[in-house]
């Protein structure tokens, strides 16, 4: 039933136009801010850690504004997994960084791209495959129902997609060195020995090793990108940040220190498009305190 209600639910948002969606968006996101819930705690939690220099004042309006634009993200999945993907694409209005993606593809080394739980990621995978020839990683949803929904709808304009398990990995390992272009979401709190400590915001942040041992293994360029929402539901920016430096060091906590890094800049950018409400800091180092 739980999983009926929520397909129902996608299909309905998949109805209206952006402007409607974030409408309801902005009153559940007020009410959020405004009542006690985990989700408010969490947030909270994860931006004073995160932003010692604001003050309170300044906090509780970014806690305002996160809450708000997550429960964008959050309705517009109906929207993006349920509609023509050539109309998702007219929704994007504008590139940034995507001369340098080419022109690093066409040198046969594969690409990997980062993209982080910053602004609508689900439109990027769609722009993405339009582009390139891609395969991207991903994680089983909570709710079964769901799983072939998301995988059809990530998978038009012909993207591949691996489960986020050891024979996902060898294919996903497979396609990089055929030339292909990765997409991982390099933000998660990962399992048991699948990552390190690096900071992120100044606070260690157990971080995924894949991508960098990707990175190491065929020194293929690496990218942040992620789609930026514009205001009052004018659509969409991607953006495309070259990431340099120790990115492609064996060294795994100076790659993953390297990748935390770039992903700060662009967090920085829209911080509240950042998905705050995710228990990022969940895994602590041994001898720490846990923080939620």
């Amino acid at each position: 039933m739980k999983a009926q209600i929520v397909i129902l639910f996608l299909r309905v948002m998949s109805i209206f136009p952006l402007w409607a969606i974030h409408s309801i968006a902005f009153v559940i996101g007020n009410l959020l801010f405004l009542l006690p819930s985990q989700v408010k705690i969490t947030t909270n939690t994860n931006l004073q850690l995160c932003f010692p220099e604001f003050n309170s004042k300044q906090i509780n309006m970014l806690l305002r504004k996160t809450l708000i634009e997550n429960c964008k993200t959050a309705l517009e999945f109906g929207y993006i997994w349920f509609r023509d993907p050539q109309v998702l694409l007219t929704a994007i209005v504008s590139s940034e960084g995507e001369e340098t993606v080419i022109k690093d593809f066409e040198l046969g080394n594969g690409l990997i791209f980062a993209a982080p739980h910053l602004g609508q990621w689900e439109i990027a995978g769609i722009y993405l495959a339009k582009k390139l020839p891609c395969c991207y990683m991903y994680k089983k949803p909570q709710i079964e129902q769901l799983d072939s929904i998301m995988v059809k709808a990530r998978q038009r304009n012909g993207a591949k997609l691996v489960p986020a398990d050891k024979s996902g990995v060898r294919q996903l390992f497979q396609y990089l060195k055929q030339g292909m272009a990765l997409g991982i979401l390099p933000d998660q709190d990962p399992s048991a020995g699948e990552g390190v400590f690096a900071p992120f915001f100044g606070v260690p942040a157990k971080t995924m090793i894949l991508l960098s041992r990707f990175a190491a293994k065929t020194n293929a360029p690496v990218f942040v990108t992620h789609v930026e929402r514009l205001p009052f539901a004018r659509g969409f920016k991607i953006h495309f940040n070259k990431i340099e430096g120790n990115i492609h060091s064996k060294d795994l906590v100076e790659s993953t220190t390297e990748l935390n890094k770039a992903i700060e800049k662009e967090v920085i950018k829209i911080p509240a498009q950042y998905q705050w409400t995710y228990k990022r800091f969940k895994s602590r180092p041994e001898g720490e305190q846990k923080i939620y």
